[in-house]
């Protein structure tokens, strides 16, 4: 389901080379078991979840993993 939703909906991820997608979707998975996502008078599907942990994830994305930390 992740890897079809970013290919279809994310054209930054449609870029990647396929050892970057697999990073990518490393990321994009840590993201979301780490941030509970939750609507306000709203339902928020899969596709929604996927695409908010995709923005998180691109402005950080050419940085190593963990030199955002403070």
């Amino acid at each position: 389901m992740l890897k079809n939703i970013l290919q279809e909906k994310i054209p930054f991820y449609q870029q990647l080379n396929e050892n970057k997608k697999t990073e990518f979707e490393t990321r994009t998975t840590h993201f979301l078991t780490q941030v509970k996502i939750t609507g306000v008078k709203t339902v928020v599907e899969d596709v929604d979840k996927v695409l908010i942990a995709a923005s998180a994830i691109i402005p950080i994305f050419n940085f190593p993993v963990g030199s955002t930390q403070t």
